[in-house]
């Protein structure tokens, strides 16, 4: 068994960047804004870059993320209609009958598509971001797409919007029971989770607080087409004390009382300086964020301006210091190397293997990140991945749980797939040797690399830029963002 020595954790924590505060580009801040807004840069917002303005990328990603996709369309897939090219046509055939693991295996591939389509990347990232934070496990394609929708309509609009929006997700009702809440047989596990997990922290909130909470989301549940339904004779309409309110409190009400306190708006500032910023915290930025949350009533794109926009995101100290999740890896190597997956089974196989399959958190509090991502069964996996991708390279990493879309699985050798390299060897074109392979490290890691990568007589190869390019992608800085 492979055995990882603490020095791969050192050269993830100390890789020095190799930029100065007041020597970064506006080429430099804009990928780093890409890293954390998004899921890194196509090679076309990589040109795009090279002329462009910070301040008008901040603008574009806002504007971008406007544009709400209608997941409800992907609920009810048709046979007849032409497969999308990132799965295999092979679901699509007619006459095929899928089960309920396939359907959820096309959900999941259909969201990280559109994660990885070429454009502002901002509101697929905030979806992403609530779906690690409001973590939920969703058994069927029906759940997660009904999920990702509301995660998708509120992800930067109004928080107490989007608390709500949660609370009356079929997903999270069933996973958390509270459709066995009612009245004189209350279930606390909303409540608890409510409070613990989602806006207040663990050591905020008492028992008193849990059984007064649940009592208030009694008759909270779902009917058997996926909707929201409150049923009104399971609900609990006596006197109910919460947290010095007395009344006949709802749900509703709960939340607006869990959001007067100021340690709601400081625990999502944090959470969001985790994922965003840095997950070593900077307490002044920390208040500033929840300085903004409390002015704002909560509005998260005012919020999320604010952190793009401080002076404190783009310091040195914060780029190239998060561990890319599973998701963000993929997601990055597909932009970048335009990969068309041929078998359905390889984006769920990836994600299994590499520790995060989407729509199956390994419990409410989400999956552990940053350092977390690299252990004895992915590390080699990660270093490796582009490899196996485009090399087409056979590997015997058995995913970590298996797969149920056609019953007992063998384990995979080889992942077939089509790429397109020539729109980022185009971007290189031309570039003098002697700075070719800094200009490459530069654009593709959210840092810099003193590792060197061409060897003797390389730059006399036909194929020299994507060997470049490839070497990059399997350095260990790639990991970061």
């Amino acid at each position: 068994m492979l055995r990882i020595t603490q020095q791969p954790f050192r050269n993830f924590e100390c890789i020095d960047s190799g930029l100065k505060l007041a020597q970064l580009t506006e080429l430099e801040k804009i990928k780093h804004l890409y890293f954390r807004a998004g899921f890194g840069m196509s090679p076309t917002q990589l040109v795009h870059g090279r002329s462009s303005t910070l301040s008008d990328e901040i603008r574009a990603i806002f504007i971008g993320a406007k544009a709400k996709p209608d997941i409800g369309e992907s609920r009810n897939l048709s046979l007849n209609k032409s497969a999308p090219s990132f799965l295999s046509k092979s679901m699509f055939d007619a006459g095929s009958q899928m089960n309920a693991e396939q359907e959820l295996e096309i959900a999941r591939n259909q969201w990280i598509r559109q994660m990885a389509e070429d454009g502002p990347d901002l509101l697929q990232k905030m979806v992403y971001f609530w779906h690690c934070h409001f973590a939920c496990v969703c058994p069927t394609a029906q759940l997660a797409n009904g999920y990702r929708q509301t995660l998708t309509d509120h992800a930067l609009g109004n928080y107490r919007d989007l608390v709500l929006a949660v609370a009356k997700s079929p997903a999270m009702i069933r996973f958390l029971n509270n459709q066995q809440n009612r009245k004189q047989r209350a279930n606390e596990n909303f409540a608890r989770e409510l409070m613990e997990v989602f806006t207040l922290g663990e050591g905020h909130y008492s028992e008193a607080d849990v059984r007064a909470a649940a009592r208030a989301f009694t008759g909270w549940s779902s009917d058997k087409g996926g909707k929201f339904v409150f049923r009104r004779n399971l609900h609990d309409y006596g006197p109910i004390t919460f947290r010095g309110h007395t009344g006949r409190l709802s749900g509703e009400d709960i939340v607006d009382i869990i959001l007067m306190d100021k340690q709601a708006a400081h625990f999502l500032a944090s959470k969001l300086h985790t994922f965003f910023v840095n997950d070593l915290p900077d307490a002044t930025f920390v208040d500033q964020i929840a300085a903004v949350l409390i002015q704002s009533h909560f509005d998260l794109s005012t919020c999320m301006r604010f952190i793009f926009e401080h002076p404190s995101f783009y310091h040195v100290g914060n780029m190239g210091k998060r561990i890319k999740s599973p998701v963000e890896l993929l997601v990055h190597l597909i932009k970048l190397l335009d990969l068309t997956f041929e078998d359905e089974n390889a984006l769920t196989f990836l994600q299994n293997t590499l520790g995060q399959t989407l729509y199956r958190p390994p419990n409410v509090a989400g999956w552990p990140a940053n350092r977390n991502w690299i252990n004895n069964a992915t590390l080699m996996l990660r270093l490796n991945l582009v490899k196996y991708l485009v090399d087409a390279t056979g590997f015997d990493h058995a995913p970590t749980a298996s797969l149920k879309a056609s019953g007992p699985m063998d384990v995979i050798q080889t992942i077939n797939l089509q790429k397109n390299l020539d729109p980022l060897i185009t971007i290189f074109a031309g570039t003098s040797f002697d700075v070719l392979e800094d200009q490459i490290k530069s654009m593709l890691l959210a840092g810099g690399s003193k590792q060197k990568l061409s060897k003797p007589g390389d730059t006399r190869s036909p194929d020299f830029i994507q060997r470049a390019l490839l070497r990059t992608m399997q350095l260990p800085e790639f990991q970061l963002c």
